[in-house]
């Protein structure tokens, strides 16, 4: 299972991040795990106009174990 968060814009380092954190912090609100890296696609090529670009940030998850 994984989680993601989509936006739109360069790609850079900055909104990478910006986007995971935020990504993790609903991961961890929803009560479930985080498993490895979070990984960063970009689904249009260069010369796209920035506001067009279409990014996410995926992170696989583990459901909580119940007791």
């Amino acid at each position: 299972m994984s989680a993601a968060v989509r936006y739109s814009g360069r790609w850079s380092a900055s909104a990478y991040e910006r986007h995971r954190d935020r990504l993790l912090a609903a991961v961890e609100a929803a009560g479930l795990h985080p498993v490895g890296q979070p990984r960063w696609l970009r689904f249009d090529p260069p010369f796209t106009p920035w506001f067009l670009r279409h990014n996410e940030v995926v992170v696989d998850v583990a459901e909580p174990t119940q007791p």
